[in-house]
């Protein structure tokens, strides 16, 4: 969870970076490598609470 919370950061920031003062410290393709990462690990925590949710459900149900 905190992977995905620093990938976005280190996104945010170089757009920022870009955006206000024209100095990027990413290009193009290392931007979408970190938005990717960034999606690749939300969608396994997503997936990882899920998991765990239901067992706790189907824990309770027994």
């Amino acid at each position: 969870m905190y992977l995905t919370g620093l990938l976005l950061l280190v996104f945010f920031v170089n757009v920022t970076m870009g955006a206000f003062f024209g100095n990027p410290f990413l290009d193009d393709v290392g931007e979408m490598l970190f938005l990717l990462g960034a999606a690749i690990a939300f969608a396994i925590v997503v997936l990882k609470q899920e998991t765990k949710a239901r067992q706790q459900e189907q824990q309770r149900q027994q």
